[in-house]
């Protein structure tokens, strides 16, 4: 029996070690306008489960949450003027978002060095796989632990396991997608640090820095 539970365990990480497994093996072997594909569908799942969840309805959807989940999440400029007509539909108000999310991650893209840029995509979404796989391991290790205390509490530990191990899950795909969208479009290849760099060095009178101060704000959002 004792046996049966662990294999059991077991089977609950190796299901959703193959669904990370097979993520990250896309990364890692894909071509170049695969994996940059694979991030721009990323974009696409966050912003239309995010419609779903805050839009669902036109008179109790939330739409100053969605603003503000816009607002921390990508570095463009929607207003709640064009968002509130399409409250109720979800998948409208995704889409108009997606078109202004793709113009601004292909126009940083434009700027990088295209020669780095592919290396730059690849192994920022490998690094925030690897780095979030690794915490949810240790967080899976100590949920096998919890849960069999609560056999005291005439719980089945396993059920308890699996239903929370879902859970957990499904809040670590997000996490990723969340975390990949972010450094993708923080990061920069080493040319666009340079050419803004120069930029910076060029600029050799306070009233043209001063002139210039909401440019590098804005530029120093990018690139952060």
């Amino acid at each position: 029996a004792v046996r049966k539970k662990t294999l059991e365990y077991d089977d609950v990480m190796n299901k959703q070690r193959s669904i990370v497994y097979e993520l990250r093996g896309r990364v890692l072997n894909g071509d170049q306008k695969s994996v940059h594909d694979l991030i721009l569908d990323v974009m696409n799942d966050l912003v239309m489960t995010q419609a779903e969840r805050y839009l669902f309805d036109a008179k109790d959807g939330q739409l100053i949450d969605f603003m503000n989940w816009l607002g921390v999440t990508f570095p463009i400029t929607v207003t709640e003027d064009e968002i509130r007509p399409l409250m109720g539909t979800p998948e409208l108000a995704g889409e108009l978002v997606m078109k202004k999310v793709v113009e601004a991650y292909e126009t940083k893209c434009s700027g990088e060095d295209p020669a780095t840029l592919p290396y730059m995509e690849r192994g920022v979404f490998l690094q925030v796989i690897d780095r979030e796989w690794q915490d949810y391991l240790r967080a899976m290790d100590d949920l096998r632990t919890g849960v069999n205390l609560r056999a005291y509490g005439q719980r089945d530990p396993l059920i308890e396991y699996k239903k929370e191990a879902f859970d957990m899950f499904e809040t670590l795909m997000t996490t990723i997608k969340s975390k990949v969208v972010s450094a993708e479009f923080r990061c920069a290849t080493a040319a666009r640090l340079q050419a803004h760099f120069n930029m910076m060095a060029a600029r050799t009178n306070a009233g043209a820095f001063d002139g210039a101060a909401d440019e590098d704000r804005q530029q120093s959002t990018a690139i952060d």
